[in-house]
């Protein structure tokens, strides 16, 4: 949970200061949302993480918010966007909406595993979606870096790396249907914010997406197939 307090100024940069990414792209109206807010408030809803303890997690990682949110009001004449407090208050329902629907998903739509092992705690069943998160973030944080001193390797190779591993880790875990749609939910909002980024320095560096895509779904279909197999000839 502490990591998460660390991440907070993370969102406070890429939600003020990183370009514009909108939801419309046709629209010309300045006062459309832009997704980069949206990072501002997602801090909350990692409690589900936590359900053993959720309301006190939810409280904790409710303050560091509010922190972060505070932060970035004091940094806001130095940002390229303003904070709105009413957008904010939508993208941290839409949030937790998002979380709590995948959650639901698990404990309903996937209980085969606690039928045969009831004590299993919420880390041997998401493990493969946390680590994905941390390689996702990390993998922001380093296309940041790079960006900041003009170096482009290490970044795109990674995001080579989780567009496989999106598909590929949910397998690994017992919440296949969570970790996979949290992968490609993550993914794409991450793989998003680094070719923005990218795009500042090179126009034509949003081609790359095609790239991103083809093995995005090459990996959830490989996915898709191999637990198919595993339920009708394996388990």
């Amino acid at each position: 949970m502490h990591f998460n307090a660390f991440l907070q100024p993370l969102f406070v940069y890429l939600a003020l200061f990183t370009d514009d990414i909108e939801l419309d792209e046709s629209s010309n109206d300045k006062n459309d949302e832009k997704i980069n807010l949206a990072l501002l408030v997602i801090t909350p809803s990692f409690a589900y993480f936590y359900m053993e303890t959720f309301w006190y997690a939810f409280s904790l990682l409710m303050c560091v918010n509010i922190v972060g949110v505070i932060l970035a009001k004091i940094v806001e004449r130095k940002a390229k966007r303003n904070v709105d407090f009413k957008q904010l208050t939508g993208f941290a329902f839409s949030w937790l909406m998002f979380f709590g629907l995948c959650y639901w998903l698990i404990d309903f739509s996937f209980s085969e595993r606690n039928s045969t092992n009831g004590n299993s705690s919420y880390y041997e069943k998401y493990w493969p979606t946390l680590y994905f998160l941390i390689l996702m973030l990390s993998t922001l944080t380093i296309k940041i870096i790079e960006a900041r001193f003009d170096k482009h390797s290490l970044s795109g190779s990674l995001l080579f790396i989780s567009a496989i591993l999106v598909g590929a880790l949910p397998l690994l875990g017992s919440a296949y249907i969570f970790g996979v749609v949290f992968n490609i939910f993550i993914f794409i909002v991450v793989c998003s914010l680094c070719i923005e980024i990218e795009k500042r320095n090179d126009p034509s560096a949003g081609a790359i997406i095609f790239i991103y895509a083809f093995v995005l779904f090459g990996s959830i279909a490989f996915s898709g197939v191999s637990k198919l197999v595993y339920k009708a000839f394996i388990a």
